[in-house]
């Protein structure tokens, strides 16, 4: 894990400005700074990255947390703050507590296409978001500029340094970023589109797409 902390130092201690990328925000003494990944894997283990857009806002529990803290304690906090969100998760009902959708569908998702337990999924998973930063207007589209920037600075060594066989784009704006021929050119990993975990399949639907989803990342395995 040690290796992985560095490797997301680097993300962390990120030095680039609104400027280099425009509508997003990085303060971390509120809890504003690069962050939004977690896995409990090394890289030689790792088959799938699983891409979001953005971290947005910071949770309450984020303010102040990153304050007067080192990069490496910056990232072993969050790390393990991300975690106990994906623990509780695992044990999660709609009944219980809606924002935590997204983290129960990552995990039922990524789950189910390699066929292991939900406590068992980061062993092989990396999360991560194609902008590190928090961004003004979390749901607008990511500015082309910052996507840039973010995937030459971050997301390209992320997929080098893990060497994923695929990665699971979650929403339309991260996979067609990331299927993007200039893109694609550069990280060479099959993209495969997942519905925003956010926003969960259809009954109706679900089984049948999921089970097409599986389908397509068995080639790759």
């Amino acid at each position: 894990m040690n290796t992985v902390v560095s490797f997301y130092e680097t993300v962390a201690s990120c030095t680039n400005t609104v400027i280099d990328c425009p509508n997003t925000v990085n303060n971390p003494s509120i809890g504003w700074l690069p962050r939004g990944f977690y896995t409990e894997g090394q890289p030689k283990h790792i088959s799938l990255l699983l891409v979001a857009k953005n971290p947005g806002h910071p949770l309450q529990s984020e303010q102040g947390m990153y304050h007067d803290r080192t990069v490496r304690e910056i990232v072993q906090e969050h790390m393990a703050l991300v975690g106990r969100i994906f623990s509780k998760a695992q044990a999660f009902t709609a009944k219980d507590n809606r924002s935590l959708t997204f983290h129960k569908n990552v995990l039922e998702y990524a789950g189910y296409f390699l066929d292991v337990p939900a406590k068992d999924v980061f062993k092989q998973c990396v999360y991560t978001n194609l902008v590190k930063c928090s961004t003004t207007g979390e749901r607008d589209r990511l500015h082309p500029q910052t996507q840039q920037a973010c995937f030459c600075r971050h997301f390209q060594r992320e997929v080098a340094f893990f060497n994923p066989r695929a990665i699971v784009a979650f929403g339309r704006e991260a996979y067609r970023f990331l299927v993007h021929p200039t893109i694609y050119s550069v990280h060479h990993r099959p993209v495969v589109y997942v519905k925003h975990p956010s926003y969960p399949y259809s009954k109706a639907k679900k089984d049948d797409i999921l089970a097409s989803i599986k389908s397509e990342l068995k080639e790759y395995f």
